[in-house]
């Protein structure tokens, strides 16, 4: 059987990334910067695991198993992974940021952050 290595590739099928993480969703292959990716669209699941789109580098996939949508689905509302979290600081490490910004020492301040 003959390789084709012109093929377009999009298919729905479960990836197996170096890490451990897994995601299943309408995969294709994106060239970004000159580079191969492979970008995965990951349907939503429910309100807490809403639909969204995961590029990986090729050489960090070990595994790519093609699947039916419908399969593909169910393996998705399995694995359960979620977009990119945004993380806020909470204010005290925020108070430090700003201070350390600033260039004040924490000789200048008490426990409480308050300065002398």
């Amino acid at each position: 059987m003959e390789a084709q290595t012109n093929e377009k590739f999009e298919q729905w099928c479960v990836i197996e990334q170096m890490g451990h993480n897994l995601y299943a969703g309408f995969v294709s292959e994106r060239v970004i910067a000159g580079t191969a990716m492979i970008q995965v669209d990951v349907p939503e699941v429910d309100a807490e695991h809403p639909a969204f789109s995961k590029l990986l580098g090729a050489s960090t996939i070990y595994g790519i198993t093609p699947t039916t949508e419908e399969h593909a689905r169910q393996a998705a509302a399995r694995i359960r992974q979620r977009p990119l979290s945004l993380y806020i600081l909470p204010e005290p490490t925020r108070q430090l940021e700003a201070r350390v910004e600033r260039g004040e020492n924490d000789e200048d301040f008490d426990d409480e952050g308050n300065p002398f």
